[in-house]
């Protein structure tokens, strides 16, 4: 779930990519309320979007999976061992 964080610091201004020297998978609350209003909003944009990308793929995973058990066959679970 890195990669998407990772490609949204990829995107970065690079005035904001040099106050974030871990990137944005570094990104604390405290970090964040230090930056600059103008630099603030630029990367909790970005961070915000970093989430989205991971949010589409893990729905995406769910469906795949909640698929696959449509066909698997119903069976009775044996009521003793």
């Amino acid at each position: 779930m890195i990669w998407a964080l990772t490609r949204q610091t990829a995107q970065l201004p690079a005035d904001a990519a040099a106050l974030l020297p871990q990137g944005l998978n570094g990104l604390t609350p405290h970090i964040a309320s230090s930056l600059p209003a103008a630099i603030r909003e630029v990367v909790l944009d970005h961070y915000s979007s970093g989430f989205n990308v991971m949010f589409i793929w893990v729905a995406a995973l769910y469906f795949v999976a909640m698929g696959l058990t449509l066909l698997l066959e119903n069976r009775e679970i044996p009521k003793r061992a």
